[in-house]
């Protein structure tokens, strides 16, 4: 029984020990510096398994190379090709870009803007 005790008292000190929110006092309490609880013991065990949980999902989300916040954007022919781009042979039934100088050889394109106002008088 007497070793029952000894043995569960020393696993309450060793987790006890793990407390990051041990509060320290000017005094020491049965030899410690800190007053350490199995309350803040226990936030302290999940937050670290918490925090280490993150890190393995971040960690296999590097090496696995899953970052959906990275894109890769291909384009489909470079501008130094020599054939004439037919986008309807891609799939596309209509298509321009705005982002880069559009050499006048390869072509051009036009865009209006057209508002019309349509009124029900019924």
């Amino acid at each position: 029984m007497r070793e029952r005790q000894a043995c569960k008292s020393q696993f309450k000190e060793k987790f006890k020990s793990v407390d990051l929110f041990g509060q320290s006092i000017n005094l020491t309490w049965n030899g410690e510096d800190e007053y350490k609880t199995m309350f803040g013991a226990s936030i302290s065990l999940v937050l670290r398994f918490v925090i280490t949980a993150y890190l393995i999902y971040k960690f296999i989300v590097l090496v696995t190379r899953q970052n959906p916040d990275v894109t890769k954007t291909t384009g489909i022919r470079p501008p130094e090709d020599e054939e004439p781009f037919r986008p309807q042979e891609q799939g596309f039934d209509f298509a321009f870009g705005l982002r880069n100088y559009l050499d006048p050889s390869i072509g051009y394109f036009t865009v209006q803007y057209i508002n019309q106002t349509v009124s029900d008088k019924g």
